[in-house]
């Protein structure tokens, strides 16, 4: 085994499965019946679901279906009219108005028409802060030009959600909840508005996941549930957490879902021909997590085991504090935050000393709320690329600690409310 192999074994593989178990287990406990493992966060929970089902014969019907946030999108914005602007015009790593217009699927002569409404047509491409991606949501709102184009392409994709929908039982009359990686909930929100607008009556939808930073506004927080982050608490977790590494590694290897068509009277995905750059990694990561299962004791005890705070440990480690092996072998996996995967890069994202410098707490608070004209080069594992430029000497241990605070911050001041 090499060096990814190892930190694969003795870090996610043990996450991955306690996870699951978790999963599993407050499902029986509720009486669901069908869990659905949402492509593609929850490809490999979803493998370490079917293994302990059919090893501890739970009788649970565990289905992957294939949804995207954006084709979740596109088929809400047929219904949902200039709320879209809301889930289109968010921030990113390296956003442009171009990117974000795609997220509704807009060709590049209606983005440049829109952006001429808006006196923004020479900066398509130019890289936003998240001052001015506000600025322009907040134009967008007075052209009619834009939600034109967005009702028009979102029908389609509408009517073949629907139709896949229904072919995977979404609408059948069996309780049943999605399992996802988390964050913010909004999936969950889209699924549960998609399935109330096709049967025409309010339904609602329940979901387990990794972590949760918070839930959508108007949620009911009863149908959201986590494993090991919850909304305004673990704090402590979320600073030594790193979203983005965490959904790189557990990844499926397929690219991410652009829609669905009929094929042979069927409604299929249509993946991303592009695939998932790190496919090679994903494959490996199943194979090794088979393995890890398959030499597991899964026994009538095995329920009973709670593990949390080994998991707590192990991930505070190997991504709040990495190692300079860590850092190089995780770190160039490569990621991407936006919806529609452009403009990938390294998931520990190079820095420069000045880049470095920028990050400060001080600095980067200034730059963020109160200087929209500097742009910060964000890291997707901030701490992968602080140790990959610093090593794990004084230099580092100092710049992890300045970014620990940062997030302190943050995460405090969300929790208030400010």
């Amino acid at each position: 085994m090499d060096d990814y192999d190892n930190i694969f074994l003795h870090v996610y593989a043990p996450t991955i499965v306690e996870y699951t178990k978790w999963v599993l287990r407050s499902a029986i406990d509720q009486g669901i019946e069908r869990l659905y493992f949402l492509a593609r966060d929850s490809w490999l929970p979803y493998n370490a679901a079917c293994h302990i089902n059919e090893a501890l014969q739970l009788g649970l019907d565990i289905r992957y279906i294939y949804v995207s946030r954006y084709t979740l999108r596109n088929a809400q914005y047929a219904f949902i009219g200039e709320a879209a602007l809301e889930t289109i015009c968010v921030g990113g790593i390296d956003i442009t108005f171009r990117k974000m217009m795609c997220r509704a699927n807009l060709t590049d002569d209606e983005i440049l028409a829109v952006a001429k409404d808006i006196c923004f047509f020479d900066r398509v491409d130019e890289c936003l802060s998240f001052a001015q991606v506000l600025e322009i949501k907040k134009k967008l709102y007075q052209t009619d030009r834009v939600f034109e184009y967005i009702s028009r392409h979102s029908k389609e994709y509408y009517d073949n959600t629907r139709d896949y929908f229904i072919q995977e039982g979404l609408l059948e009359d069996v309780r049943y909840a999605i399992v996802d990686s988390g964050w913010l909930g909004t999936t969950q929100k889209s699924m549960q508005q998609i399935i109330s607008h096709i049967r025409g009556t309010t339904s609602e939808l329940l979901g387990f996941y990794f972590g949760l930073y918070d839930i959508p506004a108007g949620a009911n927080p009863d149908s959201y549930f986590s494993y090991y982050l919850k909304p305004k608490a673990d704090f402590s977790r979320k600073v030594h957490f790193s979203i983005c590494l965490y959904e790189t590694v557990i990844s499926a290897p397929v690219g991410m879902t652009l829609g669905y068509e009929r094929l042979d009277e069927k409604m299929v995905p249509k993946p991303n021909l592009l695939g998932n750059p790190n496919a090679d990694k994903m494959q490996r990561n199943l194979m090794l997590l088979t393995s890890y299962l398959e030499n597991m004791i899964i026994s009538e005890s095995f329920f009973g085991r709670d593990e949390s705070l080994i998991i707590e440990k192990l991930l505070k480690l190997s991504m709040g504090r990495p190692t300079a092996v860590e850092s190089k072998v995780m770190g160039q996996l490569q990621f991407c935050d936006d919806v529609l995967e452009s403009g990938l890069q390294q998931v520990a994202r190079r820095w420069s000393k000045r880049e470095l410098l920028k990050q400060s707490f001080f600095l980067k608070i200034l730059f963020k709320f109160f200087n929209s004209k500097v742009k910060l080069h964000e890291s997707g594992w901030p701490e992968g690329s602080i140790v990959n430029l610093c090593g794990e000497g004084v230099e580092g241990k100092v710049a992890l600690i300045n970014e620990r605070g940062y997030k302190w911050g943050m995460y405090l001041r969300k929790s208030i409310g400010a």
